[in-house]
């Protein structure tokens, strides 16, 4: 799982993504997700975002109304993260013959949120994963396809590397369920949120 990870990433990619975990079917420990977040730059906006869901859980209310997107409750959060990846899609520049493609991939997005609004995160990580890989297309076009995508990735932005490789691989939690499965799909809608 490690290769393509540069050197100084190892340890947190093997703390998410144990492959002994795999075959134990045992989930990641929650300071491995959070440790991921770390390093992806979204530590703090993540830590509010899964305090504020908490808070909303245990107390079965929502937080306390404020304009902090992370910090008030799943609903003002995912209602940002909405706006936000519309926005980054819409300003893409793709070629002619891929307009198409970009407006199918804002078409889904309401779609995903609904899923998470109702709970089924093991659902959402399996559209997370093909959404991720969709928007490296229209980001990287034909590039995100080679070999080196990943590569390519870490040398112009390494946590925007990372975050790319972390998408390649959801696939190891697909059969993840409730709160880990959310979170380490809140993980990557932290990071596109103020992409």
């Amino acid at each position: 799982m490690k290769q393509k990870v540069p050197v100084e990433y190892h340890k947190v990619v093997e703390n998410l993504f144990p492959e002994s975990a795999w075959t134990s079917g045992k989930p990641p420990a929650t300071k491995a997700v959070d440790g991921f977040a770390r390093v992806l730059g979204i530590a703090a906006p993540y830590s509010r975002l899964k305090r504020s869901i908490v808070q909303e859980t245990k107390k079965n209310h929502p937080p306390k109304k404020n304009n902090d997107p992370y910090g008030g409750g799943l609903s003002l959060f995912l209602s940002r993260f909405e706006k936000n990846f519309d926005l980054m899609v819409a300003k893409t520049w793709v070629e002619k013959d891929d307009e198409e493609r970009k407006d199918r991939l804002q078409w889904r997005i309401p779609g995903f949120v609904k899923q998470i609004e109702s709970g089924e995160y093991t659902g959402a990580l399996i559209e997370f994963s093909d959404i991720i890989r969709e928007l490296a297309y229209l980001l990287f076009g034909e590039q995100s396809r080679k070999d080196d995508f990943l590569d390519y990735t870490f040398r112009i932005d390494p946590p925007m590397g990372l975050f790319f490789w972390y998408g390649l691989h959801l696939s190891a939690f697909f059969e993840q369920k409730g709160d880990i499965a959310r979170d380490i799909l809140l993980l990557g809608m932290c990071y596109l949120t103020d992409f």
